[in-house]
């Protein structure tokens, strides 16, 4: 009854929402700070001490999610980084699941101890985001370049399970552990988990494209994220993901705000601006590229548009050019050559 009413509630709210082009969803990266260092992970670049002193402290992240609630924002994330790191995570989180936000967690779950167990058994999340990359120990430490043990996490995991705490596993699907995704598999259905693996690689923030080498095969990466499906859409946007249409933003550690993960730019610093005028700005330089970029993009003209992954964020950060083909992606050749073997 609860998941029926709950699916109910927020299929009206986000038509609601899309119909008055209101923001009822935020994302906020509290801090980029980690105790990994992930190998393809793309904020990694921002992990460094001279970045991280000029994060928010507590009293502007409240402001910030004071403005949030005022607004009428119901769903709110936090992220990174991890933000289980900012020693003052439990006075956040508990502001703002005060003010009724339905708070979702992304962390790697490694600070996840008992007593964060029972805070949040009191304070109940609406759903704990966990990263899980291997289960064994040499590939785990390969993966997030430090010496920490991968069986904490597979403990904590256990835990949250078994108190029946909102649980969900992700896996970033990368050259060192596409060998062990089965095990990751085996592993979550036995705790009953679903898996939710993801073969998508950004370069890092900084333009660094070392991650990309980390990208599997792209011969498996096209059988295994698209299969032979073609169908394929005639109409082309410039912004596949409805970026203009959005319903959410998203709020860096430093207090940008942002409508793509990738397209980080204009900076809009939202202590020094009000959420309508902010949100209004930056669509306004999101019409402005796809009126200047629209009908000069190459992918435009290409009928597999919506079958690969490009989009203009994605070609920005890796070609430095919001129209671009990305090598990757592009998938003419694949397609044609699958088709024939099927």
């Amino acid at each position: 009854m609860f998941k029926l009413a709950y699916k109910n509630f927020s299929l009206a709210t986000h038509i609601k929402s899309i119909s008055l082009k209101k923001i009822i969803f935020a994302q906020f990266d509290l801090t980029y700070k980690c105790d990994y260092s992930c190998n393809y992970c793309y904020t990694i670049c921002f992990n460094k001490e001279k970045y991280l002193k000029k994060e928010l402290d507590t009293n502007k992240i409240k402001a910030i999610l004071d403005k949030l609630y005022n607004e009428g924002i119901l769903w709110l994330t936090f992220s990174g980084g991890d933000p289980l790191t900012r020693s003052d995570f439990l006075e956040i989180y508990k502001y703002s699941k005060e003010k009724g936000f339905l708070i979702s967690i992304l962390t790697n779950g490694y600070r996840i101890d008992l007593k964060l167990i029972d805070f949040f058994k009191k304070y109940r999340p609406f759903l704990i985001e966990i990263t899980l990359n291997s289960i064994n120990p040499k590939t785990f430490k390969k993966i997030i370049q430090k010496n920490l043990n991968s069986e904490k996490v597979l403990s904590v995991i256990k835990k949250l399970k078994k108190e029946g705490l909102p649980l969900k596993i992700k896996t970033q699907v990368i050259k060192n552990n596409l060998d062990e995704i089965p095990k990751i598999k085996k592993f979550l259905q036995k705790l009953n988990l679903k898996f939710y693996p993801s073969s998508i690689i950004y370069p890092r923030l900084n333009k660094n494209k070392f991650p990309c080498s980390l990208r599997i095969d792209k011969e498996k990466f096209f059988k295994k994220n698209l299969g032979c499906n073609q169908n394929f859409k005639k109409h082309f946007k410039f912004f596949p993901c409805t970026v203009l249409n959005t319903e959410g933003i998203q709020i860096d550690p430093y207090g940008n705000v942002f409508l793509c993960e990738l397209i980080r730019k204009p900076k809009v610093n939202i202590l020094r601006c009000d959420l309508k005028t902010l949100y209004n700005k930056l669509i306004d330089f999101l019409k402005d590229l796809e009126n200047r970029y629209k009908d000069k993009c190459l992918c435009a003209r290409c009928r597999y548009i919506y079958s690969c992954m490009w989009c203009p964020g994605k070609a920005y950060l890796e070609t430095n050019s919001f129209i671009k083909p990305i090598d990757y992606y592009c998938l003419q050749k694949e397609i044609l050559n699958y088709g024939k073997s099927i």
